[in-house]
């Protein structure tokens, strides 16, 4: 930096000095109240008159991409299925273990890690790299393999901890280049909009980019935005769950990453019919009908599967198997009379026990699960503005809304693009045709949409389940974890127990991986269920009624993984009632991921014991 000392002193008058973002350790010069980083200092020096001057951190050219398409665009099918067809297909060579170890290393990189690397050479990835293969140094070497100057990664807010962890370790042993490390929280948030715009990365990297599925939300907007403006960007998506079963979860992302070279349709009309055809089972449709003569494939999702695992640049992998074996232990236990007295009343009145409409099956099941657990959530008005006094208006009004909206839903009307609530508000705001009932519930509720709501208090009806878990946990001879979803079942387990709580924040990361030795611990699904290497652990109890088959994964994943030291990980699983109907839906959806992706799924293949409840 000594070279530079000059410069800086001479622009201070022009500018303000240079300034280090101790967050990201990255170099900035700041200028009018803009972060700078160091890689356009030479450019905005250049702009003041001072010429010659190098970009800072540049460790050689990046080869500029090709034009990145809109996507989806409006090309036609037959043009985007022979722009599919003529991309280069077939077998792989061996990748190089040793890529990028530094003298002294003793860390060689994995088979999938070293292809990884290799693919990523057609411009970009998109990597369904499976639970604890290693994902976080895949993305932490990429940026050496683009000559990215001003990469950025992005990871889930809850695993910052551990990638920090991660870097020192893998720096022992590979040559890592800096990267600029934030969250998709901060990127969600209304005050982080331009951050994008100020990091200026010319590579961005996608860990558990499953975060990026959802178009509608900001982060995936803004990432979208920024790749459209800044067509020299690459982008490398990583993740072990990249899709829920549809091609659509991750089809933007293979654009973002190989642009004109995606081995997906990028046209609307292509990628529609694909996933339509993707959900037929009896017959191969004749969209997919080249895939299948290409692959020697007769059933299209095994098909498609192998068409993306041959394509440059997609990396789609069973991955090595852990080193012990998967047991799921089925749990049985009769919810107690009130429960289910309850339970049964939300199904036939579709309202809550707090006395809330319930709009759509989801936020019927979301109740039930409540219950499952012994609990049902209800308004607090106690706090200011409310001081005791319930919102009577907001009250009618929201649950005639929610109530129009089940009534919608469970009518004809309820067409493809009007299935939703959240597609029915829109339609209402938009002034389309809606039935009558629904657009005078709307013009009720409008007035008292944008109110914040009431906190929420928990009801217990019946801890039963919580009790139970912590004597089965209490017998057990390797300490397990207790995985919660509510924040009141875990602040039950917690209180009833003893038993330390890890929620959501930094702090409750840095403990939780702090533990060399396990103990008996309360575990948040949301902050701690993916990421996280927790192999100190082998056996764990679900306190929740988990519906998705990634966050089974995931969740999974964080014990049952390479270098886990025991001969079997065990997970009990409890199946009666919402618990059961939400893993039954989440094990169908699992064997529909391992078709579409070849990706082994935990689900499917764990063994399956009985315990008593």
């Amino acid at each position: 930096m000594r070279r530079y000392a000059g410069v800086a002193r001479d622009l201070r008058a022009r500018l303000v000095p240079l300034a280090i973002d101790d967050t990201s350790a990255t170099l900035y010069l700041v200028a009018r109240g803009e972060l700078v980083p160091a890689g356009r200092v030479g450019e905005l020096l250049a702009l003041h008159g001072v010429k010659g001057v190098p970009q800072l951190g540049a460790r050689g050219a990046v080869s500029a991409p090709e034009p990145r398409p809109h996507f989806p665009d409006t090309r036609g099918s037959a043009d985007d299925l022979a722009r599919i067809l003529k991309l280069p297909w077939g077998s792989r060579g061996d990748a190089d273990l040793d890529r990028f170890r530094v003298v002294g290393g003793t860390m060689r990189l994995r088979k999938v890690q070293a292809e990884a690397l290799a693919q990523t050479e057609a411009g970009g990835l998109l990597g369904a790299v499976p639970v604890g293969q290693g994902k976080t140094l895949i993305a932490l070497l990429v940026p050496r393999v683009l000559h990215a100057t001003r990469p950025l990664l992005l990871v889930p807010a809850a695993l910052r901890e551990q990638c920090a962890r991660d870097v020192e370790r893998y720096g022992a042993h590979f040559d890592l280049p800096q990267v600029t490390i934030r969250s998709y929280e901060e990127l969600s948030t209304p005050g982080r909009s331009g951050m994008l715009t100020i990091l200026v990365p010319d590579l961005i990297v996608a860990d558990e980019c499953h975060k990026l599925r959802y178009f509608s939300s900001a982060r995936v907007r803004r990432v979208a935005r920024y790749l459209r403006d800044h067509p020299e960007c690459r982008f490398v998506g990583l993740s072990g769950t990249i899709t829920r079963g549809s091609i659509k979860d991750f089809a933007h992302l293979t654009a973002w990453a190989l642009g004109e070279r995606s081995p997906l349709p990028l046209g609307q009309a292509l990628l529609g019919a694909w996933a339509d055809a993707l959900d037929e089972a009896d017959f191969v449709p004749r969209v997919l009908a080249p895939i299948c003569r290409r692959t020697a494939e007769v059933a299209p999702r095994k098909a498609v599967q192998a068409h993306l695992a041959g394509s440059p640049g997609i990396i789609l992998t069973s991955g090595e198997e852990a080193d012990c074996s998967l047991l799921l232990v089925e749990r049985h236990l009769a919810p107690p009379v009130d429960v289910q007295r309850l339970s049964q009343q939300v199904v036939d009145t579709w309202q809550a026990p707090n006395g809330d409409e319930l709009e759509s099956p989801i936020a019927r099941d979301r109740v039930l699960g409540q219950l499952a657990c012994g609990f049902y959530y209800y308004w607090d008005w106690s706090p200011d503005p409310w001081s005791g006094h319930p919102d009577e208006p907001w009250l009618l009004a929201r649950a005639a809304w929610h109530k129009a909206v089940r009534t919608t839903l469970q009518s004809d009307f309820a067409v493809e693009g009007l299935d939703s609530p959240m597609l029915l508000a829109a339609a209402c705001a938009r002034g389309r045709d809606v039935p009558s009932a629904l657009a005078t519930a709307w013009h009720g509720w409008l007035p008292h949409r944008a109110k914040d709501p009431p906190p929420t208090l928990a009801a217990w009806v019946d801890p039963f389940r919580v009790n139970d878990a912590i004597a089965w946990a209490r017998a057990q001879e390797d300490p397990p974890l207790l995985w919660y979803a509510h924040r009141a079942v875990g602040a039950e387990l917690a209180l009833r127990s003893g038993f330390s709580r890890y929620g959501e924040g930094e702090g409750a990361s840095r403990g939780l991986l702090g533990h060399g030795s396990p103990l008996p611990l309360a575990v948040s699904v949301q902050a701690h269920g993916q990421g996280k290497n927790l192999q100190v652990w082998g056996n764990q109890v679900v306190v929740a009624p988990v519906r998705s088959a990634t966050a089974w994964q995931q969740l999974l994943g964080r014990t049952h993984r390479l270098g886990q030291a025991r001969d079997e990980v065990s997970a009990t699983i409890y199946v009666d009632g919402a618990f059961g109907t939400a893993l039954a839906a989440a094990a169908e959806d699992a064997r529909e991921i391992e078709e579409t992706t070849g990706q082994a799924q935990r689900l499917v293949y764990a063994s399956r014991g009985s315990g008593s409840g």
